[in-house]
């Protein structure tokens, strides 16, 4: 959590606490670290495909949010990050409670680089990387 001298309270504050998007989803920021971030999604009817398993779509967004928030430990408080392009394999179904674990791979001029993992109660459910333009 956020901490008096955290050097990542701009994250916290910004993206971490005033999401709207995560509020619908659910996501929470675990930890930050530099150029890695750990996000947690709760396990819960509301996201949930009809087999009873988290949704694609949703998993794709935890590990965009993931890899982002790890890209941001790179970045000033003045710059954004906007993803370009996602790439997510689908290793075995989320049957609960999600813990993305992301880290920097690139963090250059223009653009960055994250690689996310995606671990369920069953171990290790996806796989996604990532490609963000650095904006400001």
């Amino acid at each position: 959590m956020l901490q008096a001298a955290d050097p990542y309270a701009h994250i916290w504050a910004r993206i971490a606490t005033d999401n709207p998007a995560w509020t619908l989803l659910g996501i929470r920021l675990k930890e930050l670290r530099p150029g890695e971030a750990t996000l947690v999604l709760p396990f819960r009817p509301e996201i949930l495909n009809p087999w009873g398993s988290v949704h694609g779509g949703i998993v794709t967004g935890l590990a965009d949010a993931a890899g982002g928030c790890a890209l941001y430990t790179r970045t000033t408080p003045q710059q954004r990050v906007s993803s370009i392009e996602l790439k997510v394999n689908f290793l075995k179904p989320l049957t609960g409670d999600a813990r993305a674990e992301a880290r920097v791979l690139h963090h250059g001029t223009r653009t960055g680089v994250s690689f996310v993992e995606v671990h369920g109660p069953s171990g290790l459910a996806a796989v996604a990387l990532l490609t963000f333009a650095l904006v400001g």
